[in-house]
């Protein structure tokens, strides 16, 4: 989340290259979290770990979405229950910990995105499935989001390279760093298939 809000992958990667270009105090400043709203969906003890942390760090107001309230997160965090449609409506940040169902295949699409603020950032480190890679992929491109964390495997794209930085998109998600300065965004589909690339290439490091 900081990584995104700040652009540190953005900034480290023109630092690396060399990118300097001319001084502009302005440029890739990022944006402020203090004070934001975190929208979480599912508000269960990884949920309430990653709100507590959010609200004592950066003051943050939590709102989240859940099949059943959250008493002790009203009560200990302040956290307030929404509906899923001002859930997408309100949060600064939306980060997705819900377990995931059949019925929530690709639940975070096209229309979900283009309702969601454009300074939001969306995280999904629970599963895959719930949302559309594509569809996401569009709302970075075309600035209807600020940006993505995604550290999972999702169906269909193991081991493909999507090339989020030819578009300076604010993005962190699982970064193989390969020589010469270069980066490719994998999703692997199981521990073994993360083996077999690191095995083929033996200069590649784990971000």
């Amino acid at each position: 989340m900081q990584s995104v809000a700040r652009r540190a992958s953005y900034n480290f990667r023109k630092v690396k290259e060399g990118n300097w270009g001319a001084f502009d105090p302005l440029h890739a400043l990022g944006q402020e979290l203090y004070g934001k709203t975190l929208g979480i969906f599912g508000l269960g003890r990884i949920g309430y770990e990653m709100a507590e942390k959010s609200k004592k760090a950066f003051g943050m107001d939590i709102i989240y979405h859940n099949r059943h309230q959250n008493l002790q997160a009203e009560k200990e965090l302040d956290a307030k229950y929404v509906s899923f449609d001002e859930l997408i409506e309100r949060s600064d940040v939306l980060s997705v910990h819900a377990s995931f169902t059949p019925e929530q295949e690709g639940l975070f699409r096209d229309s979900v995105f283009k309702r969601m603020k454009s300074n939001a950032i969306f995280i999904n480190t629970a599963r895959g499935g719930f949302h559309q890679q594509k569809d996401l992929y569009n709302a970075l491109v075309d600035g209807q989001i600020w940006g993505q964390v995604l550290m999972l495997p999702i169906p269909n794209l193991c081991l493909q390279t999507i090339r989020f930085w030819s578009f300076q998109m604010y993005v962190f998600c699982l970064i193989l760093a390969l020589p010469p300065w270069k980066q490719e965004t994998v999703w692997p589909d199981s521990q073994p298939e993360i083996s077999l690339l690191f095995q083929k290439r033996k200069n590649a490091t784990l971000c």
